[in-house]
């Protein structure tokens, strides 16, 4: 998930607590405005009236009085006739309008003595819990009851003065309804939540492009070897970041450098050596041959040294070649050069190279070509090294009287290059790891212990490079069949 989706989940939890925060703490509010609303103005009764009322007939005392009940309006309806003259009203009777009386909230009091207890044989118990607020030591104490549905306003308030039978007034207001209403603080809240929240994203969201951008370029380096940039200003923590990717791609870029130039430094090496030790391994390759020739009416035994000469040197010009296409391979190259690549031609250079050898052991290597050009598209040095390993090991492997041939077929849209050998071949538990590096048979390093396995490996290596396929069989006369296969280049 992003970061700005995070945020905005998080912001949105946060408005839903503020949200309800907000209505307990208005509800709260309001209810402590009315109870203390409730508190004062049963005072400023008491105080303007009411308790020389109350003291002079304690017996009956309310407010309002019984018998200006009557004309209280009932809930939501019209008002009655109004009271007759001198009747009075106890209550908050301001006018609405001329003759008109006010239609307020319906407020009742009840007066008490010290011990909570009314003269008044119609006043109701003193309520328990508002007792036990005002036994504490407070002045006032009050609730909100729900009475059927409706919420009423209910305070116990303690006279200034201590003695008497009005030392302590009940108020009870009817019908108390929040200023505000549910619904309106409710969209009040949203109102100003939703404000805050549009805040912290228009705050938030310069930052969190700066990591959108610190991302990508993180991202970016290893396209370019860690060579770009990827420092964000600011002095916070996000450009902090910035500087210690900054820095650990540095060390990247310095290691990265590194061993690009002990690559650089083994790849001259190992193609110098190539180059130095094989001229003079070609000359050597020349005398034998010359030699063998000479010695061919001379004894099986000095024929035998001759030949033996020949195959090592071959082995060793091959061993030398293999080493600089793997120090090539091994350097990295992401793609092989794809020049047109004649089979045909490149077949012939292998047999023809790996002939002498063949002749020397006794092998009888031969080729079979189709009639027309096959071309592919592909590294030629690295596929005549592919080719020239698979031949070489057939030759090598196999026994004086074997045989050795390589065909190449081909379609349309296909060619295939085998190499089959009547050779002693291989086991099936080897077969499958035959083409791994620096893997050799057992067989193998019995009769050549010193080899390096590293033919074949180069060989599937090149193959994987070019998109070719590389599969080994066991042909029906035995010993090791070698395929090549992949697509021929366009016309």
């Amino acid at each position: 998930m992003k970061l700005r989706a995070k945020l905005s989940l998080t912001l949105c939890g946060a408005a839903a607590v503020l949200i309800a925060g907000v209505q307990w703490l208005r509800i709260g509010l309001e209810e402590r405005e009315a109870v203390n609303g409730l508190a004062d103005f049963a005072r400023w009764r008491m105080e303007s009236g009411g308790r020389t009322q109350c003291e002079a007939a304690p017996a009956t005392f309310r407010d309002p009085p019984n018998e200006m009940l009557r004309w209280l309006p009932p809930e939501g309806g019209p008002f009655p006739p109004p009271p007759p003259p001198g009747a009075g009203w106890l209550g908050p009777m301001p006018g609405d309008g001329v003759g008109q009386p006010f239609r307020g909230p319906r407020i009742e009091m009840f007066a008490y003595g010290p011990d909570f207890i009314s003269a008044n044989p119609s006043a109701p118990a003193f309520p328990e819990d508002l007792r036990k607020g005002l036994e504490s030591g407070v002045r006032q104490r009050g609730s909100i009851l729900d009475v059927g549905g409706r919420h009423d306003v209910q305070v116990g308030v303690r006279m200034n003065w201590s003695e008497g039978s009005c030392a302590v007034v009940l108020a009870w207001r009817h019908g108390y309804e929040s200023a505000t209403g549910p619904l309106a603080g409710i969209a009040y809240s949203i109102l100003i939540v939703g404000g805050l929240l549009i805040a912290a994203l228009l705050v938030t969201s310069p930052f969190v492009k700066r990591v959108g951008r610190l991302a990508e370029a993180v991202r970016s380096a290893p396209a370019g070897h860690y060579r770009g940039s990827v420092a964000v200003g600011g002095k916070d923590e996000i450009a902090e970041l910035g500087r210690a990717f900054e820095a650990a791609a540095a060390e990247v870029r310095a290691r990265i450098a590194e061993v690009e130039q002990r690559e650089q430094t083994l790849r001259v090496f190992v193609e110098n050596t190539t180059h130095d030790v094989m001229l003079p391994l070609t000359v050597l390759q020349g005398h034998l041959s010359d030699l063998r020739d000479a010695l061919y009416a001379a004894s099986e035994g000095e024929r035998g040294l001759v030949i033996g000469g020949i195959e090592e040197s071959h082995y060793l010009a091959s061993l030398l070649q293999n080493l600089g296409v793997a120090a090539s391979l091994e350097a990295g190259r992401p793609q092989p050069r794809r020049d047109q690549v004649s089979w045909p031609s490149l077949i012939e250079r292998v047999v023809q190279r790996h002939a002498p050898i063949a002749r020397g052991k006794g092998v009888l290597l031969d080729v079979a070509l189709p009639g027309e050009d096959v071309r592919v598209l592909g590294d030629l040095t690295l596929l005549e090294q592919a080719l020239s390993n698979i031949v070489h090991n057939a030759v090598r492997y196999n026994e004086e009287g074997g045989h050795v041939a390589v065909i190449l077929e081909a379609d349309a849209s296909r060619f295939l290059v085998r190499v089959i050998d009547d050779g002693p071949g291989v086991s099936a538990s080897d077969m499958a790891k035959l083409s791994e590096r620096a893997y050799r048979g057992d067989g193998a390093r019995a009769r050549y212990p010193d080899g390096k396995g590293l033919g074949l490996a180069i060989a599937r290596q090149v193959a994987d490079q070019h998109g070719f396929e590389l599969k080994l069989a066991h042909p029906e006369a035995g010993g090791l069949q070698v395929e090549l296969s992949g697509p021929v280049a366009p016309r």
